[in-house]
């Protein structure tokens, strides 16, 4: 018979083993996939691996925008700096149903229900910047898209292309706390987005997002590239 000390000797000597093998098998699963391992902490508000399916209730659960294209949407030099002093870039949530009242005078956003992205020092920004231009689905649609000259237009004529003749500012804002709060601001969009996915993602948001809830216009390429060259204007024209 063993004494009650021996057993209890054994016990921990197993728990010991099975913690130890446990820590090895969580390095080991980091290291086969190390980009989701550094992007672990984004899991729980963004989707890094592209969903089989989704569903529109699933949709307008999400606290934040799909990652897994993002070496195909974002711009490196915006999105480091970006995730070292983040602002907010949903004026109302991803899905602005949860978060807004709706009034005669507009619709008011409950500021206190959206959730703050934490800030992150230059190493950690530089490592998720470079683990998430890893992440390139969807990299068809802009395989063979050629991109001209994008020109400039004037604010005047592109603020009321934007604004009238496209509609687009009901659910944009062009202008800080100015437009529509149920899509993501623009202001900052030309320094935002690679140029490719801006203007195939304005031809056809659901073939990057099935259950997107920006409607699909059908724009002329001409049409695109005025709304593309607004976007410049008011990025590199900035008072």
């Amino acid at each position: 018979m063993l004494s009650e000390a021996k057993l209890m000797t054994i016990k921990i000597n197993l728990l010991s083993m099975i913690a130890t093998f446990v820590m090895l098998m969580t390095t080991m699963a980091v290291k086969a996939n190390p980009v989701d391992g550094i992007l672990s902490d984004c899991m729980a508000c963004h989707a890094v691996s592209e969903p089989s399916e989704m569903t529109l209730d699933e949709r307008m659960k999400r606290i934040g925008p799909s990652l897994f294209y993002a070496g195909n949407k974002y711009q490196a030099i915006w999105l480091e700096k970006w995730l070292q002093n983040p602002t907010r870039l949903f004026p109302a949530g991803v899905y602005y149903g949860e978060h807004t009242v709706v009034t005669d005078e507009g619709d008011i956003v409950l500021e206190t229900d959206l959730v703050t992205h934490p800030k992150l020092d230059q190493q950690q920004a530089q490592e998720v910047t470079r683990a998430l231009f890893k992440l390139k689905a969807n990299s068809e649609i802009v395989a063979d898209l050629e991109v001209g000259e994008i020109k400039k237009v004037s604010q005047r004529m592109g603020s009321l292309n934007f604004r009238k003749f496209k509609g687009c500012a009901s659910c944009h804002q062009d202008a800080e706390g100015d437009g529509g709060v149920s899509g993501p601001e623009l202001y900052t969009a030309f320094e935002r987005f690679q140029l490719t996915y801006l203007i195939s993602y304005m031809q056809n948001p659901q073939a990057w997002e099935p259950k997107s809830l920006m409607p699909n216009q059908h724009l002329k390429q001409k049409d695109v590239e005025k709304l593309v060259g607004y976007l410049k204007t008011l990025s590199e024209d900035k008072p």
